[in-house]
């Protein structure tokens, strides 16, 4: 069992499931250089989006926050709208409107990556695609690597796989 509900998954990805972990996550990334946001929302089975994971990264720490546990993220909102942080996306548009329309949060110095890309003329402006030229990463497989450590489902490989309930992430990390 664990005293906190921050865990280091895969490649030292932190896990926050709770207000208390996500505030002292926050206090401690103070002001960085260089903050890399993403949300991942699902409108799926729902009338209107809804955030259900935001991913957090500076150079040297990573985080997973779940907005279903952490209710009040005004400490993120303080980063996003902090001048003296560059804010990373790629494609921002939607992350931008669903953060605004939800929480109220504003990027204050933006570097939108897909962006980046379209006046660059690549070929390939998906983020896959600029990770792999760029990073040499291959980012399906790396995707697909930590989809399977925390229960989602992937691509079908032979027989069909259920979405794994919100309690798999949280068994995970005990």
């Amino acid at each position: 069992a664990k005293d906190a509900l921050v865990s280091v998954l895969t490649a030292g990805t932190m896990v926050i499931l709770d207000e208390a972990d996500f505030d002292r996550f926050a206090a401690s990334l103070a002001a960085p250089p260089l903050l890399a946001v993403d949300t991942e929302a699902a409108s799926f089975h729902r009338y209107r989006d809804r955030i259900y994971l935001i991913h957090l990264s500076t150079r040297d720490r990573t985080a997973v926050v779940d907005p279903l546990g952490v209710t009040d993220l005004s400490a993120l909102g303080k980063l996003l709208s902090n001048a003296e942080i560059e804010i990373l996306f790629h494609d921002a548009d939607y992350d931008l409107r669903i953060l605004d329309r939800d929480y109220g949060f504003h990027a204050s110095r933006l570097f939108d990556t897909r962006v980046a890309a379209q006046l660059l003329n690549e070929p390939g402006i998906g983020l896959a695609a600029l990770l792999e030229k760029y990073l040499g990463w291959e980012f399906a497989e790396a995707a697909r690597r930590v989809g399977e450590a925390v229960g989602l489902p992937g691509p079908p490989v032979g027989r069909r796989r259920e979405r794994a309930p919100r309690s798999r992430l949280r068994a995970l990390l005990q």
